[in-house]
């Protein structure tokens, strides 16, 4: 979705949009473990390797969620420890 706007001299400039939209996907992830109870304490926690994790290409429920201007968008200040 584009929105245009006329500027002096008769040339244009477009804006950019992000839409944010939620959706369903299913995704395999590989995790070695001692017990189920281990995995699960794993997967919880993020512990394995983005190498490990297959997503299935298929999407399906797509559902709008937000619409910003790009300029409108910030990123967020890197967190100081």
């Amino acid at each position: 979705m584009q929105e245009t706007v006329s500027i002096i001299g008769g040339a244009e400039m477009t804006k950019t949009y992000i839409i944010e939209e939620k959706f369903t996907g299913y995704a395999n992830i590989r995790i070695e473990a001692e017990t189920e109870e281990e995995a699960l304490k794993l997967y919880n926690r993020g512990y394995y390797a983005d190498s490990e994790y297959d997503m299935d290409d298929m999407f399906y429920d797509h559902e709008f969620c937000s619409i910003a201007e790009e300029s409108d968008l910030t990123e967020p200040e890197p967190e100081v420890f």
